[in-house]
């Protein structure tokens, strides 16, 4: 019951979140020790109950009072994309109705077999809060400020205004990525959107169209990139016909939500969200590192822990202030792709 009425209420969850979201901004070395160390304790706490990471706390001889560092973590294993895969579809197996009021979210699987998660009212929420906090914090307004978006077939919703919609407020627009660039722009000038997110590839395809048929693209206030690892060229690009200065990028997954983001204008400085993640880098002999695999660790997903995940990603990190900073991304090491 509780559970089926969070889920009607996400969206008034969600501002609460981002409220909390973004008074935490910008970061401070001592702020962020007090947020992670009490978020911390309660993850392990939670997670120490969970059948599959008590097996793990006691195959390594711990407790949650061993866990109170971001160090401490790195004493439990990794956990590896296919054993999430595989423990998600066991517990979703053992009893589907537990999940019915829980939100089902899935990669495209354009590597291998789609990783399908779900998530609880709560964690759906800080998720979509810490993604719409990226942009709040740079002068996004994300009642106001209409969203236009570039999105896989599988997630397009009915378009058809809502309640608050036919007021102006939360307007979004989404449109196929698989659609033709000659749509995208003609839909995209149409609705004349302020804020804008896509994979690098949609918006390459648009900007390519926009260049050779001369078509001016309507101007943005802010717009974000995301999923795909943005390259000079294709960046240069996108910002000859977007606008400059007005682009940012973003990282991290389906599976762990977003974690880190540029600010526009600023490339190759991702601000880690440290009051929502956790980020290590290991190099080949599992040693923390500057630059090596990213492990992931989300301090707000309660129904499946995320904890030490093993991304796939190497990136470069650097200090500054006593926080770290992404300075690059440097994509999957060993994916393989499935045909």
């Amino acid at each position: 019951m509780l559970e089926a009425l969070q889920k009607k209420l996400i969206n008034f969850l969600v501002l609460k979140d981002l409220i909390e979201l973004y008074n935490n901004f910008p970061f401070n070395a001592a702020q962020v020790e007090k947020i992670q160390k009490k978020k911390l304790a309660r993850l392990v706490k939670v997670a120490y109950k969970n059948p599959f990471y008590r097996k793990r706390f006691d195959e390594c001889g711990l407790t949650p009072k061993d866990i109170q560092t971001p160090e401490d973590l790195l004493k439990l294993p990794l956990l590896k994309k296919a054993e999430l895969r595989d423990w998600v579809k066991s517990e979703y197996e053992k009893n589907p109705a537990r999940f019915k009021h829980w939100f089902r979210d899935s990669t495209s699987g354009s590597t291998g077999a789609p990783l399908v998660t779900y998530l609880s009212a709560h964690d759906k929420a800080y998720n979509m809060a810490a993604w719409i906090r990226m942009g709040a914090v740079q002068g996004l307004n994300p009642f106001f400020d209409s969203t236009f978006c570039l999105v896989s077939p599988h997630r397009l919703k009915k378009q058809g205004d809502s309640i608050l919609q036919k007021f102006q407020l939360l307007k979004r627009t989404q449109v196929s990525y698989l659609a033709s660039p000659e749509e995208m722009v003609e839909c995209f000038n149409q609705e004349k959107p302020v804020f804008m997110y896509a994979n690098k590839s949609q918006y390459v395809q648009m900007a390519l169209y926009a260049q050779k048929n001369n078509v001016k693209l309507s101007p943005l206030k802010l717009y974000a990139s995301a999923a795909e690892t943005l390259d000079k060229q294709s960046r240069d690009l996108i910002e000859s016909q977007f606008g400059m200065n007005r682009m940012y990028d973003t990282y991290g997954s389906t599976e762990t939500g977003a974690l880190a983001f540029e600010l526009k204008g600023k490339r190759n400085q991702y601000i880690i969200c440290h009051d929502t993640h956790i980020v290590h880098t290991l190099n080949e002999e599992g040693k923390s590192a500057s630059s090596g695999r990213a492990v992931i660790t989300s301090l707000y997903h309660y129904g499946f822990p995320i904890i030490n995940y093993d991304l796939g990603d190497g990136l470069d990190i650097f200090e500054k202030d006593g926080l770290k900073y992404i300075s690059r991304i440097n994509g999957r090491l060993d994916d393989w792709i499935k045909f």
